[in-house]
């Protein structure tokens, strides 16, 4: 009810918050719709393997929430390459190569048995982890691109909003399917595919885009 009413309020008002030439962009908003959809992959991911972690008993010999081990380790340790990453490639190939990591780590998750250790699904979780480490900063950077300087902050903005939805989303998503679903073991691997299948199509919706290498260094005049 309150975004209905938010959203109702910046398209009425004389000076909204998010201005609505912001979404004009076809590249800006591909770029908050693949932030959302990639935040609800990792957040729905995580919330899942943690609550079937915490259900097994191999937590005694693993604390489920060693399971954000892994990933915290790698996004510091790559921090680094996707620099690298980004001046080789540019931004577009190198946030498609991360959606599929993550596409991927979510396959492989979606195929783990309910009593599987904690730390196979810690490991099977970098892929998702280290995909969002390739997605997150040339996201960041393509959509700061395509707004006005003036609009850089209202822009980054909208992005992180965009994020926590997509995270929120992602955890009542999952968790419903764990609390409604009687064999919610079977429920929760659909669940994993099908949101692998959301991130390949934000992935592939990248691909009309101008390539991140030229986009980087040129500006529009008007949004």
């Amino acid at each position: 009810m309150s975004t209905a009413v938010f959203i109702a309020a910046q398209v009425r008002g004389r000076h909204p918050m998010i201005p609505r030439q912001l979404f004009g962009s076809s590249t800006v908003a591909l770029g908050l719709s693949t932030a959302l959809v990639n935040m609800a992959a990792f957040c729905g991911v995580v919330s899942s393997r943690l609550t079937i972690s915490t259900s097994s008993t191999a937590w005694i010999f693993w604390p489920p929430g060693c399971i954000f081990l892994p990933i915290t380790v790698l996004v510091v340790m790559l921090k680094s390459t996707v620099v690298r990453a980004l001046e080789r490639f540019g931004k577009l190939p190198t946030m498609i190569g991360g959606q599929g990591l993550v596409a991927a780590g979510l396959v492989a998750i979606s195929l783990l048995p309910q009593d599987a250790p904690t730390i196979a699904a810690a490991l099977l979780m970098v892929p998702v982890g280290g995909g969002g480490s390739f997605t997150g900063p040339p996201l960041t950077a393509l959509i700061l691109d395509h707004v006005p300087a003036d609009r850089a902050g209202t822009a980054a903005g909208v992005l992180n909003t965009a994020r926590q939805l997509g995270g929120a989303i992602g955890v009542a998503v999952h968790g419903a399917t764990t609390s409604i679903q009687p064999d919610f073991i079977s429920e929760l691997q659909l669940d994993f595919l099908i949101t692998a299948f959301l991130v390949v199509i934000s992935a592939a919706a990248l691909l009309p885009l101008r390539d991140g290498r030229i986009a980087m260094t040129t500006r529009p005049s008007n949004l």
